[in-house]
């Protein structure tokens, strides 16, 4: 009767291990899911509760520093003092620019609306396939995403684009926080915006 009553003991917590073994491995794609289903009905408090807003802030004054950097060494290149000068103060105004800009713009509505609508909206730009009619919004084009998982923490989310390469496609990079809470932390944006 015991080694009956082991071995079902046994099987049950094999059960119990297996399930937080797959609860743990799915979590990332779990919180992805949650955080669309906040997306489309515009639940703005659980949406912010799956972003690390700091870290999605200096990910974004990373990138506009690179940027500007690179633009600096090609005016540097061009061998004109003045042309170099004017480079380094452009620069420094606009990395003040880009970060006032980041600060103002990476609010839930506009992160929300990269995971709606799969891309940057510039200003007043409809989204293509989007009529102006209202009925047309029914025919709408989804966006479509892919997954890569880096190790145990972090997953990568790109936004599908046929004539990119991957590592040309805008992505949503997910850090893990504790045993199972996924969260935004980075959105990479190779070509800045066009």
């Amino acid at each position: 009767m015991n080694t009956k009553i082991g071995k079902a003991i046994g099987a049950i917590v094999v059960i119990i291990a297996l399930a937080i073994a797959g609860y743990w491995y799915w979590s990332p794609f779990l919180a992805l899911k949650q955080m669309h289903t906040a997306v489309i009905k515009g639940d703005a408090g659980a949406f912010n509760e799956a972003v690390d807003f700091p870290k999605l802030r200096e990910s974004l004054k990373g990138q506009f520093s690179a940027m500007l950097a690179k633009q600096v060494a090609k005016q540097s290149e061009s061998g004109n003092p003045y042309a170099q000068a004017g480079a380094n103060l452009g620069a420094a105004l606009g990395m003040a620019m880009a970060n006032s800009m980041v600060e103002a713009m990476v609010r839930p509505e506009f992160v929300m609306n990269i995971l709606k609508e799969g891309r940057l909206k510039k200003h007043g730009q409809q989204a293509p396939n989007q009529q102006a009619a209202p009925e047309a919004k029914n025919t709408e084009k989804k966006p479509e995403w892919d997954y890569e998982r880096k190790g145990v923490n972090q997953i990568v989310v790109f936004i599908v684009d046929r004539t990119k390469k991957k590592e040309e496609q805008p992505s949503l990079v997910f850090e893990r926080y504790g045993f199972a809470t996924w969260k935004l932390t980075e959105i990479r944006l190779p070509d800045l915006m066009g």
